[in-house]
């Protein structure tokens, strides 16, 4: 006669481990999406900020012209940063997860940081991320690069798109159409 003591055996033990583990990889999948999915809402909120920012200084202030002036931004509530090197772009924005580039250009053509701007674009990608992106997954902080342009004109495009995720400034003016439409 086998005496059994009280207990759990080994396959059992195993099988426990395993439910365990395959939901805690559930449950880490939807905390990576619900937070790319609000770095994202996050991003396109501070592009259409900026976006209508530049609008109101062109109608009130501008005299019919943007600005790539930080100061001025900040007046309108957006912490921008003020560095020609970072990207080459007049400012940029840092949102949770996504930075924000924005190229002012006067009727020239030229970049600026004045008050003088005919157009202008904006960007925002997912920071660390290698553009384009290997994979979808390779990129936590969000899934698309936004784009907008004057009038508050917004577009985006996967990560993971060889063809306009790295565009920046008047890039983004040609390459517009390839871009999806926010709705």
């Amino acid at each position: 006669m086998i005496l059994r003591t009280s207990g759990f055996t080994l396959l059992e033990l195993a099988v426990v481990i395993a439910i365990i583990a395959v939901l805690a990889t559930v449950v880490f999948l939807n905390f990576i999406s619900s937070k790319a999915a609000a770095n994202e809402e996050t991003a396109l909120a501070t592009v259409r900020m900026i976006a209508m920012s530049e609008e109101t200084f062109r109608t009130t202030s501008g005299n019919g012209r943007y600005t790539g002036d930080v100061t001025v931004m900040e007046n309108y509530g957006i912490e921008a940063k003020d560095d020609m090197a970072h990207g080459g772009c007049s400012f940029y924005v840092f949102t949770p997860g996504y930075t924000v580039s924005v190229w002012v250009y006067s009727s020239a053509g030229v970049l600026t940081k004045g008050r003088d701007g005919s157009f202008y674009t904006i960007k925002a990608v997912p920071q660390g991320t290698l553009l384009p992106a290997p994979s979808l997954e390779s990129s936590v902080e969000g899934r698309y690069c936004f784009f907008g342009r004057n009038g508050v004109l917004l577009r985006r495009v996967v990560v993971t798109d060889t063809n306009h995720a790295d565009d920046s400034g008047k890039e983004i003016i040609a390459n517009w159409n390839g871009y999806e439409t926010i709705r």
